[in-house]
């Protein structure tokens, strides 16, 4: 059955540094859905600071979520004898735009579009929104999601081989100065926790670092453990930094070392969504597309602590 690889990515909506105009009541999401439905004027950035027009072919909205078909330009050259002739084709990807509250997340389709390298694709869109949002006196921030199984097996590894956990250091940010964060039920009640110790001092993003002992080691057990656990969900839904230093060996962790999150969309979900669109903002009926369960099964996966579906890159 025809599919094809995603990479996905988180996105927030924080305070721009640069306050050049007064803040508005409006939701920043409900801004991102604005930018969105009103059609977004994106380039790709060339060698030597050249760009070109990126043509957005299709917008397929239901609910707040949004299937955008985004068509590259390419040049190839064709030998008729010593005649030398150029054609244009124009390879498209799908980008997901996943825009309902506390998911927040983009899928983009890799393919021979844009070199296969969907952090173009990435910039493209975040020139785009910004140029927007700082009319708003915000900006967005997109980032890759990683899978959290993959760091936790790693620091399994070194705690089964008999090192032990001298540090685990967790930036974070303030949630009351940051939209779109994605988490879950779990997440919140610990994000509420940690909202309240860094509101004092008006931060957007603070630290908390955990310290081990050799005599009486930290785990990463999650029945002794679920606050931990849901520290590393956290951080591979929304690729925030945390590292793991070790007494032994001395090595560090990070998850930004650990496996960046593909995953396979068959086809036809992706047309079942195109042909059954609603055009409506009725957030109930953009559950019943498979396409929109694919999504939040993928989340779990890409959360979960188990490593329950291995993930081919390839």
């Amino acid at each position: 059955m025809e599919s094809a690889k995603y990479a996905f990515y988180t996105y927030e909506i924080q305070e721009s540094p640069h306050l050049e105009f007064p803040h508005e009541n409006k939701a920043p999401l409900d801004i991102i859905n604005e930018i969105i439905k009103m059609g977004m004027h994106l380039t790709c950035k060339k060698k030597k600071d050249e760009s070109y027009h990126i043509d957005v072919h299709k917008l397929i909205k239901v609910g707040r979520v949004y299937l955008i078909e985004l068509l590259d330009t390419k040049e190839t050259k064709l030998f008729d004898g010593h005649k030398k002739r150029t054609e244009k084709s124009h390879p498209g990807v799908y980008v997901i735009f996943d825009n309902r509250d506390n998911v927040c997340q983009i899928a983009i389709e890799v393919n021979k579009a844009f070199d296969g390298n969907t952090d173009k694709v990435v910039k493209s869109l975040k020139r785009t929104i910004d140029a927007t949002l700082n009319n708003h006196s915000l900006k967005i921030v997109i980032k890759r999601k990683y899978q959290a199984c993959t760091i936790k097996d790693r620091v399994n590894e070194r705690l089964l081989n008999g090192d032990s956990i001298r540090k685990v250091a967790w930036e974070f940010p303030n949630p009351r100065k940051v939209s779109g964060i994605d988490n879950g039920p779990d997440s919140n009640e610990l994000l509420d926790y940690m909202c309240r110790l860094t509101q004092a001092s008006n931060a957007l993003k603070s630290t908390l670092t955990l310290y081990g002992t050799k005599g009486d080691p930290m785990t990463l057990d999650d029945d002794t453990n679920v606050g931990l656990s849901n520290i590393i969900a956290l951080s591979a839904q929304n690729n925030y930094n945390l590292a793991f230093h070790f007494h032994i060996s001395k090595e560090v962790i990070r998850l930004r070392d650990a496996e960046a999150a593909f995953f396979e969309i068959e086809q036809r979900v992706i047309d079942d969504f195109m042909n059954g669109q609603q055009g409506t903002d009725d957030l109930t009926s953009a559950n019943k597309y498979e396409l929109t369960n694919r999504l939040d099964t993928i989340r779990r996966e890409i959360a979960s602590y188990k490593n329950e579906k291995t993930v081919d890159e390839r």
